[in-house]
């Protein structure tokens, strides 16, 4: 993914109890948001042995209204991002989505529905392998050094 310095990205991490939220430009976080979805670690159950794939065991249309309602909380934090922070002349054009939750891929589609911006999966393939994207959050400790 090569970075446009003019551009201002929302990168969304969906994962399976949490959502976080960093808005970048110019290479430097401009805001910052980590929101736990009103969902229990114990409604999730690994389909596999490497805990990669996930089903949601609780009640699925509350898994639905808690994404919808994280879908559309976005248009708040962007309208306050955009006039409260920087008074209109900056706005969200581009929307990175990654995490660990099954459901990214329907996510990704109701974002797309529901706003104007690039939005796509965050893909690392720069490296000599793809690297599946529940693991880019690590991959970013990694390249930071965090012990």
């Amino acid at each position: 993914m090569q970075l446009q310095p003019d551009d201002v990205y929302l990168f969304l991490e969906f994962n399976l109890t949490a959502v976080n939220i960093g808005i970048f430009h110019n290479h430097k976080l401009e805001f910052l948001r980590y929101q736990p979805l009103n969902i229990e670690s114990e409604d999730w159950k690994a389909k596999d042995e490497d805990g990669l794939s996930w089903s949601y065991l609780g009640d699925q249309v509350d898994l639905e209204a808690e994404i919808n309602d994280q879908i559309n909380d976005l248009a708040r934090l962007m309208s306050f991002y955009q006039f409260t922070l920087h008074q209109g002349e900056k706005s969200v054009n581009q929307i990175k989505v990654f995490g660990d939750h099954p459901n990214v891929d329907t996510i990704i589609h109701q974002l797309k529905e529901q706003y104007e911006q690039s939005i796509e999966r965050l893909q690392v393939t720069d490296l000599s392998q793809d690297i599946k994207h529940q693991y880019i959050p690590l991959l970013g400790l990694a390249l930071k050094g965090v012990k």
